[in-house]
């Protein structure tokens, strides 16, 4: 006698092999779907942070470090590796032609120019140029040589009688202890140098904390570095200030500098009856202007950094409420 088995009871249709796959499978798949695209939130959000923040203050940085080194050059002016670099040059005309006024009363006066500026015959050294900086002076004797120096009498005793006619040595040494001072640019390089040294310092911080954030690895942390803030308010706004002091400081030199160049070079020119021909110095007036340029690039560039970063914040707490 067998025994009979009863059937399983059939409560459904048998479940499909590829089914409980998927099923087992699919929650891990969306869950890691979850967690790149929250990566890829994070990311962006960090990168949105670090345009305004970290990748400024090197862009800052490099804008300063520039305008510094453009006023040293400028305060190196006229010495022997720089000689190309003066704010006047003057040099008597070879063939002077000068043009009779009816504003001249004393027409002979002009005919005494032109005799004291004619080439002496007993003239072995010829002052062919003068140029002049802010702490030196260059002098372009015959043949072709220069002397550049802070105190050029010894080279003025030297020059035989008849090669300065007109004392364009003291003119112009009159004109570099009298009307160019460069006490301004000085000025602007130490605030310029001060608000660097904030800068690097803001630097160092986001770095360390950028290391610290990627060693620790966590969700946590990444969220963390997405809303710490290693360009704050406490390093931006005294940089603010102090590259809106060197603009203001570096603009009113490039402007005095400029003035003073031109008005100089316009006297003398009058004053000689055109028998001495000058001109300012371009390059040195480039330097000038780009340098206050660049002060002012940084003081725009620190106030956007300040504008963007309040911007940030109050987008991020207007979102996590």
């Amino acid at each position: 006698m067998t025994a009979s088995i009863p059937a399983a009871e059939n409560d459904g249709p048998a479940p499909n092999t590829a089914e409980i796959i998927s099923d087992t499978r699919d929650p891990p798949r969306r869950s890691r779907l979850a967690r790149i695209k929250s990566k890829l939130k994070l990311r962006r959000r960090f990168t949105a942070a670090d345009l305004t923040s970290f990748q400024w203050t090197h862009i800052l940085f490099l804008l300063n470090i520039t305008a510094i080194t453009l006023w040293s050059l400028l305060l190196a002016s006229c010495t022997p590796s720089l000689r190309s670099i003066a704010l006047l040059t003057l040099s008597y005309k070879p063939s002077p032609t000068p043009s009779p006024s009816p504003l001249q009363s004393n027409p002979d006066l002009v005919a005494t120019f032109l005799s004291l500026t004619s080439t002496p015959a007993n003239a072995t050294v010829r002052l062919r140029a003068i140029a002049v900086g802010f702490t030196s002076t260059c002098l372009h004797l015959a043949p072709d040589a220069w002397t550049c120096g802070p105190d050029l009498s010894a080279v003025a005793a030297d020059l035989a009688a008849g090669s300065d006619p007109l004392n364009l040595l003291w003119v112009v040494e009159q004109y570099r202890t009298g009307i160019a001072w460069y006490g301004l640019i000085i000025v602007a390089m130490v605030l310029t140098g001060i608000a660097t040294v904030l800068l690097a310092l803001g630097i160092l911080r986001s770095e360390d904390e950028a290391g610290d954030a990627s060693e620790n690895g966590s969700r946590a942390s990444s969220s963390a570095r997405s809303v710490k803030r290693p360009w704050s308010e406490a390093f931006a706004r005294p940089i603010f200030a102090l590259m809106g002091l060197a603009f203001l400081v570096s603009f009113i030199s490039a402007v005095w500098q400029h003035m003073a160049s031109a008005a100089t070079l316009t006297l003398v020119t009058a004053l000689t009856y055109d028998t001495v021909e000058g001109s300012v110095g371009g390059t040195a007036m480039a330097f000038a202007w780009v340098g206050a340029l660049l002060a002012l690039s940084s003081v725009l560039g620190t106030l956007l950094s300040i504008v963007s970063r309040r911007i940030i914040d109050d987008y991020e707490r207007s979102r996590d409420d």
